[in-house]
């Protein structure tokens, strides 16, 4: 099953002396943004947006039901804020990642599932705050220079051929592993 990633989609809160509310005027005005996706299923990144970049806090799906069902529901309205309280700025967004026009047949749910472990273990790689608990653990390992590498030092070359090899991310600029 192929999924499509669109976005990102700006969700506006409200700001209120107690801080920001993600209001129903503030859903019914981020519905007008993207109404296109409203019925369709599949995954969603409730993220923020700063500077130039972003960082995922919640990773969802939608299996079962449409986006316009799952998003929004109180308990996942709650976990938003408990994101935003933790930013002094940026822009609440969201990502969808919807079942592509090619795929032929009926909603896979299982592909949707692992579709949604996989973003959450490469969001908890980005942002180890994230909100998500099930399936969002640090790994106990890590690849010098290619994945988790603590010292954020310079890849080798065969570190940046490795990466090419596994498609795991930019290729940055090389130094021979003499040296290290």
């Amino acid at each position: 099953m192929e999924f499509k990633a669109v976005g990102p989609f700006p969700l506006i809160p409200e700001r209120h002396i107690g801080g920001r509310v993600i209001s129903p005027k503030c859903i019914e005005t981020f519905w007008k943004g993207c109404n296109q996706f409203r019925t369709e299923r599949g995954c969603y990144v409730f993220a923020r947006q700063g500077g130039k970049g972003y960082t995922p806090w919640y990773v969802g799906l939608s299996a079962k039901s449409c986006f316009e069902k799952e998003i929004f529901t109180s308990d996942k309205i709650l976990k938003y804020y408990n994101a935003m309280s933790q930013w002094d700025r940026g822009t609440p967004v969201v990502f969808f990642l919807l079942r592509s026009k090619s795929t032929k047949g009926a909603t896979n749910r299982s592909a949707i599932l692992q579709l949604e472990r996989f973003l959450i273990e490469r969001a908890f790689d980005k942002n180890p705050k994230l909100i998500n608990k099930q399936h969002a653990k640090e790994p106990s390992w890590s690849i010098k220079h290619v994945i988790r590498d603590p010292s954020h030092s310079r890849p080798t070359r065969e570190a940046q051929s490795f990466k090419r090899l596994m498609n795991m991310g930019p290729v940055t600029q090389l130094k021979n592993a003499d040296d290290e």
